[in-house]
């Protein structure tokens, strides 16, 4: 039962709402500042140790273990789904090669879902990509951005940036929310993406990769 995992009351103190496309990872970023913890890692630190408490080794970032989904969503106030919705795993089906079986697993409140144990098909978090319109609207990574075969802002027709368009650096998430890149601290969207509009063949396998 998922009440042997969570006793009552122990959850961050202060709640967010996860963002319309918001990845996990970044959704951890945004709870760890919201509830004034020294640092995400922190944070994670803090994740970790409680699921080591309960007997449950798992990635907080990658989780792939059904008890760890469920305590990971109740200590971030969110849903299984939320949380599962939000990871990576949704890729799975595309990402995985198509001679392997696709591995599922049963959430604690009761949903079948595909998961992918590795991270091979990801973006590192030290070499993030972004859409410079998404930013501009508003500061958080989004889920689309996390395959390395994702390429494209299906929603702007543009192409991702994958470093900073100013000075080249490698991107992570504190500076995709913070807007700024921080080693020349110039502003990450205040760059023109090159527009694909009329790449019909790439936009449709982007589409495919992306789930749209």
């Amino acid at each position: 039962m998922l009440e042997t995992y969570l006793p009552h009351g122990f959850r961050l103190l202060r709640r967010l709402e996860l963002k319309s496309g918001e990845s996990w990872p970044s959704f951890v970023h945004r709870m760890a500042r919201h509830n004034q913890l020294d640092s995400p890692s922190a944070m994670i630190a803090a994740c970790v140790g409680r699921l080591g408490d309960l007997g449950i080794r798992d990635r907080v970032l990658h989780p792939t273990q059904p008890t760890a989904i469920a305590v990971l969503a109740h200590l971030t106030w969110l849903s299984e789904r939320e949380l599962y919705a939000a990871t990576a795993h949704v890729y799975a089906p595309t990402i995985i090669p198509f001679h392997q079986a696709v591995p599922w697993i049963r959430l604690n409140s009761g949903s079948k879902v595909p998961i992918s144990s590795s991270t091979e098909h990801l973006v590192s978090r030290g070499r993030l990509k972004y859409c410079p319109r998404c930013l501009e609207e508003d500061l958080y990574h989004q889920l689309n951005w996390m395959p390395s075969l994702a390429q494209v802002c299906l929603q702007h027709r543009c192409l991702l940036a994958d470093a900073c368009p100013w000075c080249g650096r490698d991107l992570n998430l504190s500076m995709l929310l913070d807007g700024r890149c921080g080693s020349c601290g110039k502003a990450l969207a205040e760059v023109e993406p090159y527009g694909v509009e009329d790449d019909e063949l790439g936009l449709g396998s982007q589409q495919h990769l992306q789930g749209w």
